[in-house]
């Protein structure tokens, strides 16, 4: 049967759709987003997320504060802590987000001896007994880049990570600097990782924008560094990833010939790049020049040009001293009091709603016309073994032989549907009574 859990349509005319877990395996999808600065990549995300159809929790790492007119709870990475991380795996998120050098890795390391905080790391290195003058470098070196953190006290809270995996998060990373930035957000995905494959995701969806700072480019001959590994680990283990960058040169291509859907926003493609995405020159013409909004949807191989409808963060605003409500399935716009006051055209975002909630209904009725054939299935089988008489507005179904308890629930269930129902016990027999709806039943 045709399954429309995590199904979001992407398009209206003709209808695209997109899926972020595989309908049978239930099996995550990851979805890479590319497009220039302004083409609409946040935009195609937002609407991917705030899909009806998406139940899973959600945590969204906003580097650039563009989702805040969404309805989440917001948090910074003051707000977590980092003790659950193993040395090595700090050492890791440092080394990415710093490109430290191997010496400076096993410094710190040593420095670290068992997970601690940020400010304490610094303390450590900066009291750390040195061994050589070479020793002296790597940590006026250290220090230099690490000092700076102090003053942002990041992961000294107390937030535990299970609450973030199992709600609706904005993690908020957009007044921080750059290079704390992309230490946030290789820690906060290591943290994810330990605890996913210790507890679960219970289906998280996870939002990483400028991936290129967790999964760099790599030649085919490197091994991938650890964001890399994580990114493709997560899928295991429940997790969708929708990763954002902006050329698919600046992040790891395995990892993007890895997933399931790639959107391509307006961008400016080379000709190794287009062949990576199988795309023809007139292709790559057309991205160049497509409006913001617009993208090339790819799935599996197949391709398809899709116009997004702009994401919009409420029904309601305020405008002046009054508030103005959009009704959702109406061209008109009403103020507090009732009166009409602004005529306004269906968009296509009217549209899609409504297509929306007709395609819902017809997954309901579905559901429901599965209950009852597979009623009808169970019943089959007892059918030689009952009659029926009516009396006056009053049907009567009997047994012929001793039913189970089990079977006799099997009865009820499908009698129930067509009335109230009454029954009773003669003679080692089981009959029961049915007042049809229409006969006026209350």
């Amino acid at each position: 049967m045709f399954n429309l859990n995590e199904l979001i349509l992407m398009n209206v005319l003709p209808p695209v759709l997109l899926r972020l877990r595989d309908p049978n395996t239930k099996s995550p999808y990851h979805i890479f987003v590319f497009g220039m600065t302004g083409s609409g990549k946040t935009n195609s995300v937002k609407h991917i997320i705030s899909s009806k159809r998406i139940k899973r929790s959600l945590l969204i790492l906003d580097w650039a504060g563009e989702y805040g007119d969404i309805n989440l709870l917001s948090l910074t990475p003051s707000d977590l802590s980092m003790e659950s991380l193993e040395p090595t795996q700090i050492v890791d998120a440092f080394s990415a987000a710093y490109q430290l050098t191997r010496p400076q890795e096993a410094f710190m390391l040593r420095c670290l001896g068992s997970s601690c905080r940020i400010s304490e790391l610094i303390d450590r290195i900066s009291h750390a007994p040195l061994r050589s003058a070479s020793e002296a470098e790597l940590r006026e070196a250290l220090l230099r880049r690490l000092e700076p953190l102090q003053s942002l006290m990041l992961f000294e809270g107390g937030q535990d990570l299970a609450a973030l995996l199992e709600g609706k998060v904005r993690l908020d990373l957009s007044s921080l600097p750059f290079e704390a930035r992309r230490l946030a957000v290789n820690i906060i995905l290591r943290l994810i990782y330990n605890r996913v494959t210790s507890c679960g995701s219970h289906g998280l969806i996870l939002v990483l924008e400028e991936a290129e700072n967790v999964i760099p480019p790599r030649r085919f001959e490197d091994p991938p560094q650890g964001g890399e590994v994580i990114i493709n680990e997560l899928r295991k283990w429940g997790v969708s990833v929708i990763a954002i960058a902006q050329l698919p040169s600046q992040v790891s291509m395995f990892s993007f010939r890895n997933c399931e859907y790639i959107i391509l926003h307006r961008v400016q493609l080379t000709a190794l790049e287009a062949d990576w995405l199988g795309l023809t020159p007139n292709d790559v013409i057309k991205l160049a020049k497509l409006p913001t909004g617009q993208a090339l949807l790819i799935h599996r191989g197949l391709k398809r040009w899709i116009k997004i409808a702009p994401f919009k963060a409420s029904s309601s605003r305020i405008e002046g001293n009054r508030l103005l409500t959009y009704h959702k399935f109406s061209s008109s716009k009403t103020d507090e009091v009732g009166q009409v006051s602004v005529r306004a055209p269906k968009s296509d975002d009217d549209r899609l709603s409504i297509i929306e909630g007709k395609l819902e209904l017809l997954h309901e009725k579905l559901d429901e016309v599965t209950g009852h054939f597979k009623l009808f299935g169970e019943l089959i089988h007892l059918l030689p073994y009952l009659e029926a008489s009516k009396k006056g507005d009053y049907i009567v179904i009997g047994s012929k032989r001793y039913l189970s308890p089990e079977e006799e629930q099997v009865v009820i269930r499908l009698l129930s549907t067509a009335g109230i129902v009454d029954s009773a016990l003669i003679n080692g027999r089981r009959y029961w009574v049915v007042k049809p709806k229409h006969s006026g039943a209350c």
